[in-house]
């Protein structure tokens, strides 16, 4: 009787002991494809990282370039203020002179105002890539805020998938 129950016994801890090897083999399963996800997530956020900092780079560098164009564009119209002044005064003594033939005043008068017409047309350009480089400016903001949008949601997925 006694060798029957320990038979038993021995039968009851080898099936438990087969159970329990299969159960850690399942769970040594899972922890291994919980590794593997989590290195793909790690992969994907890195990825992500460097692309965004290669896209803020690039921003940046964009901003900088744009924000230099407009100094000079400012200089410059400034410039073409002072020109444009400088031909008003020249047209106003031009027109003013007594002394001066009026053939000779006439040559002058269309050539003031040629030039001031010339640096009105320079200061109107001016101001159309002065306005398009403040419209790239706020569009290239944009599509940092969408990139930095989408790169925070990127990273909140990811975390929520591991």
């Amino acid at each position: 009787i006694e060798f029957e129950t320990l038979t038993k016994r021995l039968n009851e801890l080898e099936a438990r002991l087969s159970r329990s090897q299969s159960d850690l083999s399942l769970a040594q399963q899972q922890l291994q494809d919980a590794r593997q996800q989590t290195e793909t997530y790690r992969e994907i956020a890195e990825s992500s990282e460097i692309r965004l900092k290669e896209e803020m780079s690039s921003i940046e560098k964009y901003r900088q370039d744009t924000q230099n164009r407009l100094l000079e564009a400012d200089s410059c119209e400034a410039a073409l203020r002072k020109q444009l002044q400088e031909a008003n005064t020249q047209l106003a003594r031009i027109t003013t002179g007594t002394t001066q033939s009026t053939t000779e005043l006439n040559a002058q008068l269309i050539m003031g105002r040629d030039k001031l017409k010339k640096i009105q047309e320079e200061l109107e350009q001016k101001k159309l890539e002065l306005e398009e480089a403040h419209k790239n400016n706020v569009e290239l903001l944009s599509s940092a805020q969408e990139a930095e949008e989408k790169y925070s949601r990127e990273i909140v997925l990811h975390s929520n998938d591991i």
